[in-house]
């Protein structure tokens, strides 16, 4: 039987320089973290070949780029990030932020840094 997860349970990783997360589910067809993006944090600029994402705000605002659309997100809203999408999430706020990404098939392996854009 499967035993519950949470931030107190899993060992923590970090990236970026703010970035925290929690591995919930870690399969290679489906996986979900739970990430916080202290103030001022922002991933670089990237797409999956393979999977689908999901990010579901718990808690704050964050600005999701996705291609050429940008969206403000708040608690309780979600956004679908299809493959081959160029994407970032960002917290240009002063408070810590929390969302919950949800991944299928796993994002293990199949993340691609983007290029810059070239001026539009």
């Amino acid at each position: 039987m499967a035993e519950p997860r949470s931030r107190q349970t899993v060992t923590p990783y970090s990236w970026g320089s703010g970035g925290r997360g929690w591995r919930l589910c870690d399969r290679q067809e489906m996986q979900v973290v739970e990430e916080v993006l202290a103030a001022g944090t922002a991933e670089e600029r990237h797409y999956h070949r393979n999977a689908t994402q999901v990010y579901y705000i718990l808690s704050g605002c964050l600005r999701v780029e996705m291609d050429d659309e940008t969206h403000q997100l708040s608690s309780g809203e979600a956004v679908e990030i299809t493959p081959g999408t160029r994407h970032l999430i960002a917290n240009d706020t002063g408070v810590p932020a929390s969302l919950l990404v949800i991944s299928s098939p796993s994002t293990r392996n199949d993340r691609v840094k983007a290029e810059p854009d070239q001026g539009g």
